[in-house]
């Protein structure tokens, strides 16, 4: 039983806040003290069975053999599959009708189970707040102790605007922490604060902000600065909010002259007005502006900012409103159709909205409407044609606010990366997902920032650049450093005198201290690193067989070095006739005629450079491996081993088509294609960018072992295929090794 639901004649929105990711969490705990906890609740969600889950359930259940389902799970894409009824998984998954013919009991009940609920959740960000108990509203569960709601969002039957309840979408933005830790880099290395808070879009030479320089001068921050319109317009914008993917990418090649272009693009790269931007493109660099002459006088008024195409869902309500006869609750209804997908509800609409299109004189072109809602053979600028052109929009768009939102913080993100490289890629680093490091590090080289090494004084649980603009890596990404160890030693840098000081201050952790020494923390004290580990080892580690061989080798040196068997007979009859004159009637004792040095881990000797001395360095492939280990990416250029031409790298082998690569060898997998047919990715680094490069089965023998093992400096003839944006290994063709650099330090 429902209480204190209101009728509204239209429904309220959904209102979306944006906001740094670590103050998610506090403004959700604000909301809830804020409003009572009983008038404030996380929106709920479903998690439903997919193919594979259930199927591997179905097994578990029937006793049917796992690993059997298990190698039939590993290829099966739930996406692809999810709408599937069991006749089309038959007639399009091959190893799924193989499976079906000796285990039909397991799929049938599988596709029983399928899309059946399996727990329930909570949505990431959503969260209802009432001025009634929502108790006597809507159905709750308590989940890790808090209040959820059982409805949740999107599924037509329980809208929960529809029951009077607006939900908050209390959002954290990662671009926005990549601003903010980059503007915080900018104020440590160069003492600049950039203020985005004085801003005047109006003036004849707009502006969204201020650098204010250390002597308390401001430089404005244009609003179409040059340097990142042109960054923009070069399409790169790799790390760049909304512009990062293949499809933004894709249309940002259509050109970028103002910030205005990076708002309508935010707007349109959605699957409605995508098709249009070919066409305001056009208009836009069309200097005659002839498109005036086509559209109708009133809709060049309407939409002359944009060019007379719909860009935004305001466009969509202020044109419904106009000429088509809605009433605002109307329009407003009909605009969340579209900002929820629902395009059926927006198809209904075409009758009325054409007629009254008509009514207010324009073009009447009576045609039969389609499926799609569509009138195909009417005049394009007719009341039918315009009518056609707005559904194709409202398949999915954006409406304005969201978009300018949209535009300017990735218009800030632009701007920094222009301006100030070191600072946005270390902030990018930070706070990427792991898996975009290696290929942020490639595109940071590419544009011209410089990485170093680890050092002491420079730890820190970020990424941190110093005052020479150089990038030093973060404790935090390197594997095997826990997030509380990398803020322990983050507290003053990690500044110490040598290994043997910072160990007083943080202890000897075995694996904290390999990928310190091997990563080059200490190379401003101590440049050799292999004698370095070898020091911890003998002087700080327990016992085991590599430990018990360091020392054991070290003390054999030194002793035979430093305490050849003569001298240590000498010194044994120096005791005893010291003893003897003290005692001459007593027996020596063992401690003297066995006297031998004392050497070792629990004695002032050896000391560190003692056993630092006994060995030499690793070499640098040593060196670069290590890095890849530690930190999953070569952090310095791992080219500078080999002799090898520069131009031949992946950026100039795709503008090429056909073309050689000088890389590095990653390491190899084999696969095979849907059809069964063998091919070897054969992932190859040119210090820059890393690609798996195909090898196909007929050309996998012909190439030497050798050319496989990691580490190898290689030239790779290679084919770009533009279409699946891949290498292949040309045909006929081998790989062939570099020669090495005479490099050992």
């Amino acid at each position: 039983n429902i209480k204190h639901v209101v009728n509204y004649e239209a429904e309220f929105p959904d209102i979306d806040s944006d906001m740094l990711p670590y103050a998610r969490d506090p403004i959700k705990k604000f909301i809830s003290e804020k409003f009572g906890h009983d008038k404030t609740c996380t929106v709920g969600n479903w998690n439903t069975l997919k193919l594979k889950q259930a199927i591997l359930d179905s097994v578990r259940i029937l006793g049917a053999d796992p690993d059997r389902a298990l190698a039939l799970t590993k290829n099966l894409d739930d996406d692809a599959y999810d709408k599937m009824d069991l006749d089309d998984l038959m007639a399009n998954v091959d190893e799924l009708r193989s499976y079906y013919e000796t285990n039909k009991e397991v799929i049938d009940l599988a596709m029983r189970l399928k899309g059946k609920i399996k727990s329930q959740g909570q949505h990431a960000g959503g969260v209802i707040i009432s001025n009634v108990n929502l108790a006597d509203t809507v159905p709750m569960s308590i989940i890790n102790g808090k209040h959820v709601s059982q409805w949740t969002e999107g599924l037509a039957s329980v809208q929960l605007s529809k029951f009077g309840l607006i939900k908050f979408d209390i959002l954290g933005l990662k671009t926005m922490a990549y601003n903010v830790y980059t503007e915080q880099l900018i104020k440590l290395t160069r003492n600049i604060t950039i203020d985005w808070s004085s801003s005047d879009p109006t003036v004849e030479e707009p502006y969204f902000g201020h650098e204010i320089l250390a002597d308390g001068s401001k430089v404005k921050i244009l609003m179409n600065d040059e340097k990142a319109i042109a960054m923009a317009d070069a399409i790169k914008t790799e790390a760049v909010f909304q512009f990062d993917t293949p499809v933004a990418k894709g249309v940002l090649s259509n050109g970028v002259k103002s910030f205005f272009d990076l708002v309508t693009y935010t707007a349109m790269a959605r699957p409605g007005p995508m098709e249009m931007i070919p066409e305001w493109v056009a208009r836009r660099d069309d200097p005659k502006q002839s498109w005036k002459k086509k559209e109708d006088p009133r809709v060049v008024e309407l939409l002359a900012k944009t060019f007379g195409i719909i860009c935004y869902q305001e466009q969509l309500t202020a044109f419904w409103m106009k000429f088509g006869g809605l009433t605002a609750p109307e329009a407003e209804k009909a605009r969340k159709s579209v900002a929820k997908k629902k395009r059926e509800e927006v198809i209904k609409l075409g009758p009325k909205i054409i007629a009254n299109m008509v009514k207010n004189g324009f073009k009447n072109d009576p045609t039969e409407i389609d499926e799609e809602g569509k009138y195909p053979k009417s005049e394009t600028y007719s009341a039918q044609g315009y009518w056609s052109r707005m559904v194709d929009f409202g398949r999915y768009c954006f409406n304005l606010s969201h978009a300018m939102a949209y535009g300017i913080v990735a218009y800030r993100a632009l701007w920094l990366k222009a301006h100030y490289p070191p600072e946005f890629w270390a902030s990018i680093l930070t706070y990427c997902h792991p898996d975009k490091i290696p290929k942020y590090v490639s595109v940071a080289k590419s544009e011209g920032v410089d990485f170093k090494p680890l050092r002491t004084g420079m730890f820190s649980d970020k990424l941190v650049v110093d005052k020479e603009f150089n990038v030093y890596p973060s404790l935090s990404m390197i594997k095997g450093i826990g997030e509380n160890a990398a803020v322990q030693f983050s507290k003053d840098g990690g500044v110490c005198s040598g290994v043997d000081d910072f160990i007083i201050k943080y202890g000897k952790s075995k694996p904290i201290m390999e990928r310190l020494i091997k990563l080059g923390a200490f190379d401003d004290i101590e440049q050799n690193r292999k004698g370095l580990w070898n020091w911890y080892l003998y002087k700080y580690c327990s016992k085991n067989e590599e430990t018990d061989k360091v020392r054991s080798e070290v003390n054999k040196v030194l002793l035979d070095r430093e305490w050849p068997l003569e001298k240590i007979k000498t010194e044994r009859e120096r005791q005893t006739l010291e003893f003897k004159k003290i005692y001459p009637k007593r027996k020596t004792p063992l401690k003297i005629s066995d006297w031998s040095p004392k050497i070792g881990p629990k004695y002032d000797y050896p000391t560190i450079n003692d056993v630092i001395a006994l060995t030499t360095d690793y070499v640098l492939k040593e060196k670069l491996m290590f890095e890849k280990e530690f930190l999953g990416v070569y952090w310095t250029d791992p080219m500078q081993l080999f002799e090898y031409d520069k131009d031949y790298n992946f950026e100039n082998a795709k503008i090429e088509g056909e073309y050689y690569v000088d890389g590095i060898v990653e390491g190899f997998n084999d696969a095979r294609t849907k059809s069964g047919k063998k091919f070897r990715n054969y992932n190859v680094s040119d210090g820059i960018e890393t690609y798996a490069i195909k090898i196909w089965e007929n050309s996998i023998i012909y190439q030497d072992d050798h050319v496989y093992k990691i580490g190898t400096g290689v030239r790779v003839p290679v084919q770009w295929n533009e279409k699946f944006h891949s290498f292949n290994l040309q045909r006929n063709c081998s790989v062939i090794t570099l020669r090495n650099k005479n490099v050992t330090s």
